[in-house]
């Protein structure tokens, strides 16, 4: 049998048994290495991959436990147990409870004729991380402290001491946090003017990472070796549509009109075309075929081919990091050899860059910015963007620039 190599964080694999194997720092804090078995089964890459998560999950509230322990803080009280100071604590909880602000339930309300949809669910998990880090900022001090004490003068000496401290990401994402809360209890006549207008924060420099062929090619066979092909053909729907995650994730249809394929989005009905590449239709073709013995037929081209089941955002990204790691690894054939070799360049790619991926290799293709958006959905601004911070470097535009340049020039009778 192939032996198929495949780094999950804490798990070590011996000939196809899985062990977790405990850091110093796990077994500081009262962790033990031990075989991972259910009902005296080995636990399957699936498994071991949604163990390791929850135990990630269990390291972090045993790091919170000690240090509040440590710290000897507590939560601050309810606002009815604090009539003389409105906190900070008491800012961001009341932004946050459900029953005060309808954007962080999980289902659309009303309130009298208007109806208010609540926040994506990612949306609500980033403000809850960001909750986090306030309440630990400072050791504390910070989430105690009254809220009217964020004056514009503090406020930018916060986000500067965050940038350096957290990083400018870190930073912009706390004060953000700390705005829309402040924005709420001055909406509901708690708090006054917003001191947080017009900070002159920083931007980070863009992401911009776009795949080689190779390194395009090693992802999508390590996914096909490593019993994941949905995997795969997300990434070549991602390359060939220059479509989202979440949006990949909710295609349906697919069928050929006027020799292009047709998707719509599930829940949006947004109709997406794209030319019927001999890639992408295979993909599509060889799915239908695996998912014909299903007991459940779901809509979606690419599912959860484990569970039988439309993916989550969260257990697609493990997914899709398990294959990554898979392919820097490389899989081997059980022979000495290799099934897909080691790809090492691959450890920084995200599933989000296909996107900028695709639109990179249409632009050096040769299409235009109205051709490329009229696929993927991007404004103008943002593909034109992508490829100034990419192709203005890239070797195979400026030799197809200078290219046509001379061409030109000679067209005119040279110099």
């Amino acid at each position: 049998m192939a032996k198929i190599v495949v780094n999950i964080p804490f798990v070590v694999w011996r000939e196809g048994r899985p062990r977790y194997v405990a850091t110093p720092a796990h077994r500081k804090l009262g962790f033990k290495g031990e075989d991972l078995r259910r009902a005296g089964e080995w636990l399957t890459l699936d498994q071991a991959a949604d163990w390791s998560a929850r135990r990630a999950q269990e390291v972090e509230e045993r790091r919170q436990e000690i240090a509040a322990a440590r710290a000897g803080r507590r939560r601050i009280p309810a606002l009815r147990q604090r009539q003389d100071i409105y906190t900070i604590a008491q800012m961001i909880q009341d932004w946050q409870d459900p029953t005060r602000n309808p954007r962080f339930g999980s289902s659309e309300t009303m309130k009298g004729k208007r109806r208010i949809k609540p926040l994506a669910r990612a949306s609500r998990i980033f403000y809850a991380k960001m909750a986090r880090a306030i309440e630990q900022q400072d050791e504390g001090q910070l989430w105690a402290a009254p809220a009217q004490e964020l004056t514009r003068r503090a406020v930018h000496g916060l986000y500067e001491r965050l940038t350096e401290e957290r990083g400018l990401p870190m930073a912009r994402g706390i004060i953000g946090a700390l705005s829309a809360a402040w924005a709420f209890a001055h909406n509901h006549g708690k708090l006054g003017p917003s001191p947080f207008a017009r900070l002159g924060m920083e931007s980070p420099d863009p992401r911009l990472r776009v795949g080689s062929v190779h390194e395009m090619r090693s992802l999508i066979a390590t996914a096909d070796a490593v019993g994941y092909p949905e995997i795969g053909d997300s990434i070549v729907m991602g390359l060939m549509t220059g479509q989202r995650q979440r949006d990949r994730l909710l295609l349906v249809d697919g069928r050929d009109l006027d020799g292009r394929l047709l998707f719509r989005q599930k829940k949006t009905g947004a109709v997406v075309l794209a030319p019927p590449t001999a890639q992408l239709v295979e993909r599509l073709r060889n799915a239908r075929v695996r998912r014909q013995g299903f007991k459940v037929q779901h809509a979606e081209l690419i599912i959860n081919e484990q569970s039988r089941r439309p993916f989550s955002g969260e257990r697609y990204r493990q997914i899709f990091g398990a294959v990554r790691a898979a392919a820097v690894a490389g899989v081997a054939d059980g022979a000495g050899g290799w099934k897909v070799e080691p790809c090492p360049s691959l450890a920084d790619f995200r599933d989000q860059d296909l996107r900028d991926t695709s639109v990179t290799w249409m632009a050096l293709a040769g299409a235009t910015i109205p051709e490329i958006i009229s696929v993927t959905g991007h404004s103008e601004k943002s593909a034109s963007q992508i490829l100034k911070h990419y192709l203005g470097r890239h070797p195979e535009m400026a030799a197809s620039a200078v290219g046509k340049a001379a061409r030109w020039l000679e067209g005119k009778g040279g110099l």
